[in-house]
Order: C-alpha cells, then structure tokens, then sequence
C-alpha cells in the first residue's frame, strides 16, 4: 500500500465523498476503482454535464482518448476538454 495526496475543491471532494457513502463506499475505495478502470482500459473518459431535456442548452456526449497516443494528442484533447465546460 502506498499513500498519495490529491488537490482537489473542497465542493467537489464533500458531494464525492457523500456519494460514495451512500453508495457503501469511502473515497479511498472509489478511487482504487476509477485508477483500476483507467488500468484495465488503458482510456481516460470525459463526459459532459447533462441538463434537463427541457432546458434549451441540453446536451450530451462522452468522448474518450486512449492512453497509448502520443502525449501532445492528450494534451490537446484535455486542454480542448478543459476549454470547452
């Protein structure tokens, strides 16, 4: 076992954690789960929000990168990812 520290907002980790337990998990389990998921995948996914169906701005899409390309092509598609929430 090995620790490591995470920054994360304090908004983000309370509704994740809250989540997770109600769910049967703590947050050290969740994220063992997510970190083996990226393993066995060998992707990282992203998802947009998804609004109400009835809002005039729903959207929804998912998109994924495998983790074998080159590292300027996951830059870009996270950079890209990041500049369009």
């Amino acid at each position: 076992m090995t620790t490591i520290t995470v920054r994360i907002d304090e908004k983000t980790k309370n509704e994740a954690k809250e989540l997770a337990w109600s769910l049967g998990l703590n947050l050290n389990s969740l994220i063992n789960l997510k970190l083996r998921e990226f393993i066995e995948t060998r992707k990282i996914e992203v998802k947009a929000p998804i609004l109400d169906d009835t809002d005039p701005r729903f959207y929804e899409w998912e998109d994924t990168i495998e983790v074998n390309e080159p590292i300027e092509n996951v830059i870009s598609f996270l950079e890209k990812e990041l500049k369009d929430e």
